[in-house]
């Protein structure tokens, strides 16, 4: 998995993990751990400076962490949106973009759970508006 240079052949993990269910429950139970008590010292953390603190948790229903934040925020974009972007951005063919799409819960039901959705299917400068009018309702006041 490993590069001549030492680091991490994401690429290659990637087509491994994505293809193989076993693989990925073993990645993620390695990563996984380690990955949460870094946030759990993050959020412990928070509670002693000003601001907001914003996770990016991409398997937050999937492993049942909604209970450890105070609100969930999902970016949602309709499904052949997501597919062309996943292939444009990333370089992946059409089936490579799905078993990775596949391998999460569906951008629709995230999208049902959570208590506020920003919607990406537009232009950025849309996004950006969406992100800004939630950004305030949750920033505290200068």
């Amino acid at each position: 998995m490993l590069m001549p240079d030492g680091r991490l052949d994401r690429g290659k993990l990637a087509r491994i993990i994505f293809a193989d269910p076993v693989a990925r429950a073993r990645l993620n139970a390695i990563t996984h751990p380690r990955i949460r008590e870094r946030m759990a010292t993050e959020m412990a953390l928070r509670g002693s400076r000003p601001g907001l603190l914003i996770v990016d948790i991409p398997l937050l229903y999937e492993n049942d962490r909604s209970d450890t934040v105070e609100s969930v925020i999902v970016v949602w974009v309709d499904a052949k949106t997501q597919l062309r972007r996943l292939t444009e951005r990333d370089g992946l063919t059409p089936d490579e973009a799905r078993q990775r799409i596949a391998a999460q819960m569906p951008l629709d039901e995230k999208r049902a759970r959570a208590d506020l959705v920003v919607d990406n299917s537009g232009s950025r400068e849309n996004t950006r508006r969406q992100v800004e009018v939630i950004y305030r309702r949750f920033a505290p006041i200068a």
